[in-house]
């Protein structure tokens, strides 16, 4: 790939983080040091960051799975295709949890209450 622009932000953060430091000392005098050091951690996480979003469906370690995605949504689809009975039915089951949840839920307010 091109390496152009991730080397350009990594130029520009260190002569950033070192002009800025010079700029800060008269100021902050031995706070400079602790500033100028999680500031340009954070500025170099953030380009680390924005590198791994650039493309995450590549080969690396931290990349989202293309083809898991991809799967899921084959299955996912398939069984709407397929199973509207099922779906139905478990929609209706779901749905009666919930307000079995929520009957519970007010009869012991009302007893906390009484």
């Amino acid at each position: 790939m091109f390496y152009v622009r991730p080397s350009l932000l990594f130029a520009k953060t260190w002569v950033f983080s070192l002009s800025i430091s010079f700029q800060l000392v008269s100021d902050l005098q031995w706070l400079t040091i602790p500033i100028i050091f999680l500031s340009t951690l954070f500025l170099f996480g953030l380009i680390e960051l924005a590198e791994q979003i650039e493309n995450p469906f590549g080969n690396d370690a931290f990349d989202a799975d293309l083809n898991k995605f991809c799967v899921d949504i084959w299955i996912d689809t398939k069984f709407i295709i397929d199973g509207t009975a099922e779906i139905k039915r478990f929609c209706d089951e779901k749905l009666n949890e919930i307000k079995e949840f929520e009957e519970e839920k007010s009869r012991k307010l009302n007893e906390i209450k009484n």
